[in-house]
């Protein structure tokens, strides 16, 4: 199909320039290009079913829980317990961005709030600047299952494969 070879065709250009900038970067930063190569290839656990899932600002229902689709290929947005809630909170609407380009080439967004996050506010500016499903990670599940790949935070957002496994890492914002 034309239309898929054509997302075929922008993701791999989207991959060549991230990997030419992350080779430019890690020439002066060996321990941090080791530390991207030992974690590329990795599975991420995506805890998602026990975790709280809102859409619009609320908290939905356990049964009506969004599942992530096994698209072509997933970002996954953690805002861990070290980043800047304001930060991170202001970041949503440059996301939303991202999400508006890319929702319909077969690309799926996971956003994950630790549980350091206040819930409240989270929700309150995800219904203000972000038209997309988030979970809280209330019980801290992403970040157990996933401890190893979680070394800093500005590694704390991942392009999956449909398999879940690491392609790309690091904050595109």
């Amino acid at each position: 199909d034309l239309n898929n070879m054509k997302i075929i065709g922008f993701f791999s250009n989207v991959i060549r320039i991230l990997s030419i900038v992350i080779l430019l970067y890690s020439c002066g930063h060996s321990g941090e290009h080791k530390v991207l190569s030992n974690i590329v290839g990795n599975t991420i656990l995506l805890p998602c079913n026990n975790m709280l899932c809102a859409v619009n600002g609320r908290i939905i229902e356990s049964d009506s829980l969004y599942t992530p689709k096994p698209e072509l290929i997933k970002f996954v947005i953690y805002f861990s317990e070290t980043d800047c809630t304001s930060c991170a909170i202001k970041n949503l609407n440059i996301w939303q961005d991202i999400v508006n380009d890319l929702k319909n080439r077969g690309v799926d967004f996971i956003f994950i709030f630790a549980n350091t996050y206040n819930t409240e506010e989270v929700l309150i500016e995800s219904k203000l600047n972000l038209d997309h499903h988030i979970y809280i990670d209330q019980y801290n599940m992403f970040n157990k299952q996933n401890y190893t790949l979680l070394n800093s935070s500005k590694y704390n957002v991942f392009l999956l494969d449909r398999n879940n496994k690491i392609i790309l890492l690091g904050n595109p914002i």
